[in-house]
């Protein structure tokens, strides 16, 4: 149900005459019975009584009355919320950028972006790219810095390719296979593995990875945070992940980050809309 009908159901409700409420709302009075009717057929009851004489609420209609009226006013505030933000988006510059990746030194960026632009604020904002992309839609960042598949989806965003992102074998300097080069999967078979969160890119790319190597992976653990490391330096599991140099430090003396071969790669983009993108500031980060 559209927010817009609960206001046009609203005004109705107060003023109990169809042309009366459709002038004050600037539709004409058969646009609001139909959306009127709408409402009624999809709640599968009357809002309103109607004869040749009057328009009068029903039992549904009074009780619907405050609930459309808290909705109607939740939406005015979030609207509000994002135009105010959208203002901001005028004098600043907002990214977006998943977490855990050091690639690119965006803090030397940012001091030689505030040098050309010193006049232009500039805010980044972290988290998984799913969640990026959609903020981005939503006109919440001029770009975004995602990892994608190779064939990212046709949602209408421009990209630009930065670089690969490789998955790694994270194992315990115990493991037989620490001290290696590079390690294929099928090295792997008997061991328990730790993925990212079920859905996540790396969760997806090393399922199939393992698949491609002829085997079901047993998992013990989904998902990210202190406790993978810990499960790893035990023993308990080998990690099957993205590489995390800041978190992989911390575990330097127990924990080894080894490619897989064949590489299983997701690739690291900037998306951004060419409808909000500032040519001179953002084109400054694209280029």
């Amino acid at each position: 149900m559209q927010v817009q009908m609960l206001q046009e159901f609203l005004v109705l409700a107060e003023t109990l005459n169809f042309l009366a409420a459709a002038s004050d709302l600037y539709i004409s009075q058969a646009t609001l019975s139909k959306h009127i009717r709408e409402m009624e057929k999809e709640l599968g009851a009357p809002l309103f009584k109607r004869t040749t004489r009057k328009v009068e609420l029903t039992e549904l209609g009074v009780r619907t009355i405050p609930y459309a009226r808290k909705m109607a006013e939740l939406f005015q505030a979030y609207t509000g919320e994002v135009e105010e933000y959208k203002e901001r988006l005028k004098n600043s510059l907002a990214v977006g950028c998943i977490n855990h990746w050091d690639v690119i030194d965006l803090g030397k960026l940012t001091m030689d972006f505030r040098e050309i632009y010193p006049a232009t604020r500039i805010q980044i904002t972290t988290g998984e790219s799913d969640e990026l992309l959609s903020m981005l839609q939503r006109d919440m960042f001029h770009f975004v810095i995602v990892r994608e598949e190779e064939a990212p989806p046709e949602d209408g965003l421009s990209r630009v390719p930065l670089c690969e992102d490789l998955l790694f074998v994270f194992l315990p300097k115990t493991h037989p296979l620490a001290g290696r080069a590079a390690v294929s999967l099928e090295d792997l078979r008997g061991d328990s593995f730790i993925m990212g969160a079920d859905g996540s890119l790396s969760h997806r790319l090393g399922l199939r990875a393992c698949g491609e190597a002829g085997f079901q992976p047993s998992i013990i653990y989904q998902g990210t945070g202190p406790q993978v490391m810990n499960y790893i330096t035990h023993g308990l599991a080998v990690g099957l992940m993205f590489s995390n140099p800041t978190e992989l430090a911390a575990f330097a003396d127990a924990v080894v980050c080894v490619p897989l071969e064949p590489k299983v790669a997701a690739h690291i983009n900037i998306a951004y809309k060419k409808t909000i993108l500032p040519i001179r500031a953002g084109h400054f980060w694209i280029s």
